[in-house]
């Protein structure tokens, strides 16, 4: 986690979703909804800055 992505932030987007709130997220929001394990399930793209490399 970050300074930006942390518990409170976590707690917040996953009370958030459970209300029933849509969320989305661009760039450090993205990791946040990831780490709240609420991409689960659902297409995303990635930015090609942060794939792995391929062999």
């Amino acid at each position: 986690m970050s300074d930006y992505v942390n518990d409170k932030v976590i707690e917040v987007l996953q009370k958030a979703h459970a209300a029933g709130i849509p969320l989305g997220g661009i760039c450090t929001g993205a990791y946040a909804l990831l780490a709240a394990k609420l991409l689960d399930g659902y297409r995303r793209t990635l930015h090609w800055e942060d794939m792995s490399p391929v062999n």
